[in-house]
Protein backbone atom coordinates (compact mmCIF):
# COMPACT_ATOMS: atom_id res chain seq x y z
CA UNK A 1 0.00 0.00 0.00
CA UNK A 2 1.34 3.53 -1.25
CA UNK A 3 2.23 5.52 2.08
CA UNK A 4 0.00 8.22 0.61
CA UNK A 5 -3.26 5.57 0.93
CA UNK A 6 -2.34 4.28 4.25
CA UNK A 7 -1.93 8.26 5.70
CA UNK A 8 -4.97 9.00 3.87
CA UNK A 9 -6.75 5.97 5.78
CA UNK A 10 -5.10 6.72 9.05
CA UNK A 11 -6.15 11.05 8.69
CA UNK A 12 -9.86 9.13 8.07
CA UNK A 13 -9.69 6.82 10.62
CA UNK A 14 -8.41 8.52 13.23
CA UNK A 15 -10.52 11.57 12.72
CA UNK A 16 -13.91 9.83 12.58
CA UNK A 17 -12.91 7.39 14.81
CA UNK A 18 -13.02 10.01 17.22
CA UNK A 19 -15.54 11.92 16.55
CA UNK A 20 -17.45 8.45 16.24
CA UNK A 21 -16.53 7.90 20.06
CA UNK A 22 -17.21 11.15 21.64
CA UNK A 23 -21.06 10.92 19.97
CA UNK A 24 -21.13 7.75 21.38
CA UNK A 25 -19.75 8.14 24.91
CA UNK A 26 -21.94 11.08 24.78
CA UNK A 27 -25.16 9.72 23.99
CA UNK A 28 -24.60 6.33 25.70
CA UNK A 29 -23.82 8.55 29.21
CA UNK A 30 -26.80 11.48 28.41
CA UNK A 31 -29.42 8.70 27.10
CA UNK A 32 -28.65 5.74 28.81
CA UNK A 33 -26.44 5.92 31.94
CA UNK A 34 -27.89 9.13 33.41
CA UNK A 35 -30.61 10.17 31.30
CA UNK A 36 -31.84 13.96 31.99
CA UNK A 37 -35.70 12.54 32.80
CA UNK A 38 -37.39 11.37 35.40
CA UNK A 39 -37.77 12.54 39.80
CA UNK A 40 -33.81 12.44 39.63
CA UNK A 41 -33.26 14.91 36.46
CA UNK A 42 -30.78 17.07 38.28
CA UNK A 43 -28.80 14.76 40.31
CA UNK A 44 -28.23 12.73 36.50
CA UNK A 45 -27.13 15.50 34.98
CA UNK A 46 -24.46 16.55 37.50
CA UNK A 47 -23.60 12.89 37.48
CA UNK A 48 -23.10 13.08 33.62
CA UNK A 49 -21.37 16.17 33.60
CA UNK A 50 -18.83 14.89 36.15
CA UNK A 51 -17.78 11.94 34.08
CA UNK A 52 -17.70 13.83 30.89
CA UNK A 53 -14.14 15.02 30.78
CA UNK A 54 -13.33 11.32 31.91
CA UNK A 55 -14.34 10.12 28.71
CA UNK A 56 -12.64 12.57 26.61
CA UNK A 57 -9.55 11.99 28.68
CA UNK A 58 -9.83 8.39 28.28
CA UNK A 59 -8.68 7.74 24.76
CA UNK A 60 -5.42 10.02 25.78
CA UNK A 61 -4.50 8.18 29.11
CA UNK A 62 -4.94 4.78 27.25
CA UNK A 63 -2.51 6.23 24.38
CA UNK A 64 0.10 7.51 26.95
CA UNK A 65 -0.07 4.54 28.86
CA UNK A 66 0.39 2.35 25.93
CA UNK A 67 3.24 4.11 24.20
CA UNK A 68 4.72 6.08 27.43
CA UNK A 69 4.34 4.03 30.60
CA UNK A 70 4.37 0.12 29.43
CA UNK A 71 7.69 0.78 27.59
CA UNK A 72 9.42 2.17 30.20
CA UNK A 73 8.16 -0.76 32.46
CA UNK A 74 9.28 -2.54 30.33
CA UNK A 75 12.60 -1.04 29.81
CA UNK A 76 13.19 -1.17 33.53
CA UNK A 77 12.42 -5.16 33.70
CA UNK A 78 15.03 -5.79 30.93
CA UNK A 79 17.78 -4.18 32.63
CA UNK A 80 17.77 -6.58 35.29
CA UNK A 81 18.93 -9.15 32.47
CA UNK A 82 21.94 -9.56 31.63
CA UNK A 83 23.32 -8.68 28.01
CA UNK A 84 21.59 -12.05 26.29
CA UNK A 85 18.29 -11.26 28.45
CA UNK A 86 18.79 -14.84 29.90
CA UNK A 87 19.88 -14.13 33.25
CA UNK A 88 17.83 -11.99 36.13
CA UNK A 89 21.50 -10.06 37.97
CA UNK A 90 18.74 -7.51 39.91
CA UNK A 91 20.67 -4.41 40.16
CA UNK A 92 24.15 -5.69 38.65
CA UNK A 93 23.86 -3.36 35.55
CA UNK A 94 23.16 -0.37 37.61
CA UNK A 95 26.21 -1.27 40.35
CA UNK A 96 28.33 -1.61 37.00
CA UNK A 97 27.46 1.57 35.86
CA UNK A 98 27.71 3.62 39.04
CA UNK A 99 31.56 2.44 39.02
CA UNK A 100 32.56 3.63 35.64
CA UNK A 101 33.90 7.00 35.26
CA UNK A 102 32.91 7.45 31.34
CA UNK A 103 28.70 7.06 32.59
CA UNK A 104 29.77 9.35 36.12
CA UNK A 105 31.04 12.07 33.55
CA UNK A 106 28.14 11.89 31.08
CA UNK A 107 25.91 12.22 34.24
CA UNK A 108 27.42 15.29 35.70
CA UNK A 109 27.22 16.59 32.07
CA UNK A 110 24.05 16.26 31.47
CA UNK A 111 22.54 17.71 35.14
CA UNK A 112 24.99 20.84 33.93
CA UNK A 113 23.57 20.68 30.63
CA UNK A 114 20.15 20.75 32.49
CA UNK A 115 20.67 23.17 34.67
CA UNK A 116 22.57 25.54 33.27
CA UNK A 117 21.23 26.39 29.56
CA UNK A 118 17.66 27.15 30.68
CA UNK A 119 18.91 29.33 33.41
CA UNK A 120 21.44 31.18 30.67
CA UNK A 121 18.41 31.30 28.50
CA UNK A 122 16.25 32.87 30.81
CA UNK A 123 19.13 35.36 31.63
CA UNK A 124 20.11 36.73 28.56
CA UNK A 125 16.48 36.82 27.55
CA UNK A 126 15.73 39.14 30.73
CA UNK A 127 18.15 41.02 29.70
CA UNK A 128 17.76 42.38 26.23
CA UNK A 129 13.91 42.46 27.42
CA UNK A 130 14.82 45.05 29.91
CA UNK A 131 17.64 47.08 28.15
CA UNK A 132 16.60 46.78 24.46
CA UNK A 133 17.54 49.76 22.72
CA UNK A 134 21.01 50.17 24.59
CA UNK A 135 24.65 49.54 22.54
CA UNK A 136 25.13 46.57 24.73
CA UNK A 137 21.71 44.54 23.51
CA UNK A 138 22.27 45.39 20.32
CA UNK A 139 26.18 44.17 20.85
CA UNK A 140 24.48 40.72 22.91
CA UNK A 141 22.59 40.54 19.76
CA UNK A 142 25.33 40.19 17.48
CA UNK A 143 27.22 37.77 19.50
CA UNK A 144 24.53 35.54 20.17
CA UNK A 145 22.36 35.58 16.66
CA UNK A 146 25.14 35.43 14.35
CA UNK A 147 25.47 31.53 14.48
CA UNK A 148 21.81 31.63 12.93
CA UNK A 149 23.65 33.01 9.52
CA UNK A 150 25.74 29.90 9.36
CA UNK A 151 23.20 27.63 10.28
CA UNK A 152 23.91 26.64 13.88
CA UNK A 153 21.69 28.05 16.60
CA UNK A 154 22.75 28.58 20.35
CA UNK A 155 19.73 27.06 22.26
CA UNK A 156 20.59 30.48 24.46
CA UNK A 157 19.08 32.55 21.39
CA UNK A 158 15.75 30.44 21.27
CA UNK A 159 14.89 31.06 24.87
CA UNK A 160 16.79 34.90 24.20
CA UNK A 161 13.97 35.31 21.34
CA UNK A 162 11.08 33.90 23.29
CA UNK A 163 11.40 36.53 25.44
CA UNK A 164 11.49 39.06 23.01
CA UNK A 165 8.95 38.03 21.08
CA UNK A 166 6.42 38.08 23.94
CA UNK A 167 7.55 41.30 24.87
CA UNK A 168 6.67 42.71 21.85
CA UNK A 169 3.46 41.09 21.27
CA UNK A 170 2.44 42.55 25.09
CA UNK A 171 3.73 46.02 23.98
CA UNK A 172 1.56 45.89 21.14
CA UNK A 173 -1.41 45.18 23.26
CA UNK A 174 -2.78 42.42 22.15
CA UNK A 175 -3.20 40.74 25.58
CA UNK A 176 -3.62 43.78 27.86
CA UNK A 177 -5.31 47.34 27.50
CA UNK A 178 -3.14 49.80 28.20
Amino acid sequence: MSPLVQGAITIFVGVFGCVGYFYAANLLLDKVIYPAKGPNIGRNINRANAIRPWLFLLPAILALSIYLVYPVIGSLIRSMYNRAGSEFIGLGNYTSLAGDPEFQTALINNALWALVVPAAATFFGRLENDHDGTVEITCLRQILCRPQQHGRVPIVTTGMHRVWGFRRIFNAGLFMDR
